[in-house]
């Protein structure tokens, strides 16, 4: 399952989610894309590169979700739409939803 996914280099760090070798993850993935995160690392326009990337994946879900605060002070902070500040409730439903599908 990948939330808040850094799919492009930072300041801090240039390793990103491909560097882990996505196209030899081979479970079911579940990856939130929340299109109001303005965090420039963890662009939600990523999210369906990130999901085509996972290649042996017998199954990739993406779900679009959109809220949170848009002006944030920090934008890759927990209390951001980066870290769904205010749809926690909603998210993490979604996600329990998704593994108890798949058996976890």
């Amino acid at each position: 399952m990948l939330t808040e996914t850094v799919a492009l280099p930072g300041h801090l760090s240039t390793e990103t989610v491909f560097d882990a070798h996505p196209q030899n993850v081979r479970v079911p993935v579940l990856i939130i894309a929340n299109q109001e995160d303005a965090c420039p690392v963890a662009s939600p326009r990523m999210a369906s590169q990130v999901a085509q990337a996972m290649t042996h994946a017998p199954e990739v879900r993406l779900i679009s979700v959109s809220g949170g605060p848009r002006h944030a002070a920090k934008p890759c902070s927990s209390r951001s739409a980066h870290g769904y500040e205010g749809m926690e409730t909603s998210v993490s439903r979604m996600i329990l939803s998704w593994l108890q599908a798949h058996g976890a």
